[in-house]
């Protein structure tokens, strides 16, 4: 294309069919960009695996493992401001690319709501397989790493279908996390909580307890026992 053909600016100069327009800037917002590189991840595994792309196998497989890393770190970023925010954590999320600093943020704090809790513990072992091969952001986009060492020179495969089937249930949960802290804001918004227990928690532990009239009993005595270990009263 001779240079006077070619746009003014190639990628952010509005033309063509507005119906491809896609929200940027001022009209995007975190979700957006957690949600876009895991669906971006998801989106060039399937293209690979279903369209049988043999010879994409190994250009695209960083920009898969690179765009899950993102997209956890994103959210999980997320949640541990919006938590330092409402004030169940002491500290926001650090400025740099430690995937596993903002779950152990999160594997810390105390919410008071075991949801929120298990949600977290079921992300445990993709973030710690994340940040074992690439602790600091740099092995999945750069083929040798600041000090010129080969990155993930320690293993030499990985398997797109093994990375399919664990992006899938990771996607989910990561949407769990953000719907579940957003339900917290609600939550803590009209004062239906504790300092120990949510307001889903506090729902769910009186359905456990026999009628008022059998508090005397040892049902009672057995049922308190169950909620004090599960809910860590």
């Amino acid at each position: 294309m001779p240079p006077s053909e070619v746009q003014p600016d190639p990628f952010f100069e509005l033309g063509g069919d507005f119906q491809w327009n896609a929200y940027v800037g001022r009209q995007s917002d975190a979700t957006a960009y957690s949600d876009g590189f895991m669906e971006a991840a998801l989106l060039m595994t399937n293209a690979v695996i279903d369209g049988k792309l043999m010879g994409n196998r190994d250009t695209l497989v960083m920009p898969i493992l690179y765009n899950t890393r993102h997209g956890v770190e994103l959210t999980l970023k997320d949640a541990v401001r919006q938590l330092h925010r409402m004030g169940l954590l002491r500290e926001g999320p650090a400025i740099d690319h430690d995937v596993a600093l903002p779950w152990r943020q999160l594997d810390e704090g105390r919410f008071g709501d075991n949801e929120l809790r298990e949600i977290i513990a079921t992300l445990e072992p993709y973030v710690r397989s994340l940040s074992r091969v690439d602790a600091d952001g740099q092995s999945f986009r750069y083929a040798h790493r600041t000090d010129e060492e080969v990155s993930m020179a320690d293993r030499s495969l990985v398997n797109l279908l093994r990375i399919r089937d664990s992006l899938l249930p990771l996607k989910e949960q990561l949407r769990f996390l953000r719907w579940r802290v957003a339900e917290l804001f609600d939550e803590r918004a009209i004062g239906s909580f504790t300092t120990e227990c949510s307001r889903r928690d506090l729902v769910a532990i009186a359905s456990r307890l026999p009628p008022r009239s059998e508090w005397a009993s040892d049902d009672f005595d057995i049922a308190k026992a169950a909620i004090r270990e599960k809910y860590g009263l």
